[in-house]
């Protein structure tokens, strides 16, 4: 489950997702709900033994797949790209397959220590393509979880929000 609600600019996004991942570790389900200033938001997608369905307010189909592929939803809560960054990260190659077309990549680009002493975590910052026309930067920590997303609008692990600055400056 994920939840995001911000005021931008006097603009109001809220969306709420739920997800699921199936047998072959890759997304089987995903709805979202919400609304952006735009438009509602909704979407859907689900596998269904190979064959995957997929709905958007710009997008719509079908298509039979046999590898696996994680569904890649335009736009959406962070916590889609998180999940994805992790599933990058932690594949053979750093790549996979999308749905409903395309390949994403995760290069790493470099390390930094975030917090002090005990509560001191090395992250890694890798850049996702195969999604927008530019990379999109991420931090995952040591376990290849997700940690943060830093730029004009970033998300950051809950504790470490003063560490945000540090890995500003240094985007890996």
């Amino acid at each position: 489950m994920g939840r995001e609600s911000f005021l931008l600019r006097g603009q109001v996004f809220e969306t709420d997702s739920a997800s699921h991942v199936g047998a072959d570790g890759v997304l089987d389900r995903v709805t979202i709900r919400g609304f952006t200033p735009e438009r509602g938001c909704g979407r859907e997608f689900r596998d269904r033994g190979g064959r995957a369905t997929w709905k958007s307010p710009v997008d719509g189909g079908s298509t039979a797949y046999t590898a696996p592929a994680e569904y890649a939803a335009f736009g959406g809560p962070i916590d889609l790209t998180a999940d994805l960054a992790e599933r990058l990260v932690a594949s053979r190659d750093r790549s996979l397959a999308l749905l409903p077309a395309g390949r994403a990549r995760a290069e790493p680009l470099g390390q930094g220590v975030v917090g002090d002493g005990r509560a001191g975590l090395t992250v890694t910052a890798y850049a996702i393509t195969g999604l927008s026309n530019t990379p999109i930067p991420v931090w995952m920590d040591d376990s290849g979880k997700f940690f943060g997303a830093i730029g004009s609008l970033s998300w950051i692990r809950s504790g470490f929000e003063a560490q945000e600055s540090k890995l500003q400056k240094n985007p890996g």
